[in-house]
């Protein structure tokens, strides 16, 4: 097969969860014989200082990635600094659409378009299935907009764009079978949908311990235990990270002695924090990270998708404090696999997390088994093929 899987940003080297998502979906695809391009419209601006506008990376053989830059559809983008979704994208590609894409749709045999901003703009160059790929529903993502009036608009525009993008698909990639009834409750669905979840890659996936005294040094950490959170700047992450230093911060006031590392984007977000809290922005060595560390937090209360930070923690063998909300559309169990409890209670659930060595072991370890047997992606990457070699047979056959 010839694949075309069409992003907003760049996707390669991967560094935030959705770049993980975009390149893990199809990395097993190259094992297969098939030729898959991404074409990516974005980038970061130090590129247009550097005039490096075009650029093709040649990620293995059978799979690259074109990096290219647009100003017309950067400056489209501009909103999302802001927490908005990418509506103006959506509208900038109505009316251009590079002639480099069109090429590229027209030699592919099924198109990929990750998020549903360019979907209709895709289907109009497209005679093969095009497939929408959710990386959530968005309109549920951006719910949060609809306590202003500008914010009730946005949404809307969310709506009616999403609408046309399932409208214009011949199938929806979920990443959950909540999402997929989302999809059915919120929409007027009438192509086929493929549950296909997140996960991680089977070489992040050791368990091995980390050497504490290394971070201790890096970050001049002072705590008896040590516990993470990662993610990108998005708001659930944000107001997470918050929760997390109100969590961390009641602890140390019981005289629970408990450093906590903000991994990635979301540190950016805070000017200060307490003393106990550091971020790191992003880390070249991340497994070290999370081998060092004695658990993992995700109080997340908002959002959409799955969090892909759920998977690197359970690969890593980390015990892990969520929310209902973080654990959403993963199949995995309070108690067993990790602690569950409601933002309220999230300080409890961390102390008797703490004070159970015993139990973190046995939690985190099945916690790895699952990830496993039912969330590496060369295993997910696999049955994502199956599903669309099944839906170009399927168009073959109506067409005969």
């Amino acid at each position: 097969m010839n694949i075309l899987q069409v992003t907003v940003p760049e996707v390669h080297p991967p560094t935030k969860g959705g770049d993980h998502r975009k390149h893990g979906l199809v990395t097993s695809f190259p094992d297969a014989g098939d030729q898959v391009v991404r074409y990516s419209q974005g980038g970061e601006y130090q590129r247009y200082i550097r005039l490096d506008l075009s650029k093709t990376v040649e990620i293995r053989e059978g799979y690259r990635e074109l990096q290219r830059l647009h100003p017309i559809f950067e400056a489209s983008k501009l909103p999302v600094l802001l927490g908005w979704p990418y509506t103006g994208l959506a509208r900038v590609s109505k009316y251009y659409t590079p002639t480099e894409l069109v090429d590229y749709i027209n030699w592919a045999d099924i198109v990929l378009v990750e998020e549903p901003w360019q979907v209709p703009t895709v289907a109009t160059h497209a005679d093969v299935p095009v497939v929408y790929s959710s990386h959530n529903v968005e309109a549920e993502h951006f719910d949060h907009l609809t306590d202003s009036w500008l914010g009730t608009r946005i949404h809307q525009q969310v709506l009616n764009i999403e609408q046309r993008a399932i409208d214009c698909s011949d199938a929806i990639v979920c990443t959950s079978a909540r999402d997929e009834k989302q999809f059915h409750s919120r929409y007027n669905v009438n192509c086929q949908t493929f549950v296909i979840p997140n996960g991680t890659y089977e070489e992040t996936i050791d368990g091995a311990a980390g050497d504490r005294t290394v971070l201790q040094q890096r970050y001049e950490l002072n705590g008896t235990h040590l516990a993470i959170f990662m993610g990108s700047r998005h708001p659930p992450n944000v107001e997470a990270v918050q929760h997390s230093m109100d969590a961390i911060d009641a602890l140390n006031a019981e005289g629970i002695e408990i450093d906590l590392l903000i991994i990635g984007e979301v540190g950016e977000q805070f000017d200060t924090t307490p003393p106990y809290v550091t971020t790191t922005g992003f880390v070249e060595d991340l497994d070290s990270h999370l081998n060092s560390a004695d658990i993992a937090l995700n109080p997340v209360t908002f959002g959409g998708g799955t969090n892909v930070k759920m998977f690197d923690y359970f690969g890593a063998e980390l015990p892990v404090v969520t929310t209902p909300y973080g654990i959403r559309g993963i199949e995995a169990e309070d108690g067993v696999h990790c602690t569950v409890r409601e933002i309220d209670d999230l300080t409890d659930g961390i102390r008797e997390l703490l004070s159970n060595p015993d139990f973190r072991s046995t939690m985190a370890s099945e916690a790895r088994s699952l990830v496993e047997k039912r969330y590496t992606w060369s295993s997910i990457s696999t049955t994502y093929r199956q599903k669309l070699r099944s839906l170009i047979s399927d168009q073959i056959d109506d067409t005969l």
